[in-house]
């Protein structure tokens, strides 16, 4: 018995699985990609350089944690502000 719903990403029919999990990984890129605007904004106070290398670690708790290189404690706490 279905359920007449028809689920498209880009045209293509898929599943029903396969169609959420497309969802969830959308909101997720959303997510990162909003995080990674906001933290390539802060600039450092005293330097005037913005963090780089900023990458996605998942940590055991299943969290991600982000990574960056920054050149001093006041660019690293401003990022802090930044992702809280």
């Amino acid at each position: 018995m279905g359920s007449g719903l028809e689920f498209k990403i880009g045209g293509r029919t898929v599943s029903h699985d396969q169609f959420f999990k497309n969802m969830e990984q959308s909101v997720i890129d959303l997510a990162s990609n909003a995080i990674e605007k906001r933290v390539s904004a802060v600039r450092c106070p005293v330097h005037g350089k913005s963090a780089g290398d900023l990458r996605q670690k998942p940590n055991r708790a299943g969290k991600v944690e982000w990574t960056y290189s920054v050149c001093c404690a006041e660019l690293r706490a401003a990022v802090e502000r930044a992702l809280s």
